[in-house]
């Protein structure tokens, strides 16, 4: 169906963020058009034209090797971060003693509730704490009745997926690594990051 949609539409340039694509996919895809690759996570054989993995300055000898076209070229670096255009408004002044909490869309280690039983201690009680729950997240319920019952708390809208709303405003967000952190970091916001 994507060979089809190619020619169709006599695509020549095709980006690819899935990790559920595989090596054969892309063997196929890749006679018809160039293929873009955003991954920061190289764990297999991977044929593609360009690659883009904005943790990495460098890639290691294996991963090296699991790039099999030999003429792909690398874009390696935060500099490749694809965030979001916005405008930065210097007027906005941010809110005192509000934190912003994300850990992305499934949060798989429970990092979120895990922040929450830090932050709902007495030393915090004078802080407004907006915390976004990932829409894969398998915790939802459990965080949701939890900061409902906190008086500090706020839970952001599942939906709301602005995410330069709460990084204009929270004098701190707590984060995880990844294209949030990049945008945050982007936005000149001050921040606490947790690798998951």
């Amino acid at each position: 169906k994507t060979c089809e949609f190619i020619k169709k539409f006599k695509i020549q340039y095709l980006i690819v963020d899935n990790y559920s694509i595989n090596f054969n996919w892309e063997m196929i895809v890749s006679k018809y058009c160039k293929i873009i690759i955003i991954n920061d996570i190289l764990k297999r054989k991977t044929f593609c034209d360009y690659f883009i993995n904005y943790h990495k300055v460098s890639l290691s000898k294996k991963e090296n090797i699991l790039l099999i076209n030999k003429t792909c070229k690398k874009f390696l670096g935060p500099k490749y971060s694809l965030v979001k255009k916005f405008t930065y408004n210097k007027s906005i002044k941010k809110e005192k003693n509000l934190i912003f909490v994300y850990m992305g869309g499934v949060d798989n280690t429970n990092t979120t509730m895990k922040i929450i039983d830090i932050l709902k201690s007495k030393e915090f009680l004078g802080f407004k704490i907006i915390v976004l729950i990932g829409e894969k997240n398998s915790k939802k319920k459990k965080i949701q009745s939890t900061i409902n019952s906190l008086k500090n708390f706020k839970l952001a809208p599942i939906k709301n997926k602005n995410l330069y709303n709460y990084f204009k405003k929270a004098s701190l967000s707590i984060i995880n690594s990844g294209v949030t952190m990049n945008e945050n970091l982007s936005f000149g916001g001050k921040s606490i990051i947790i690798l998951q």
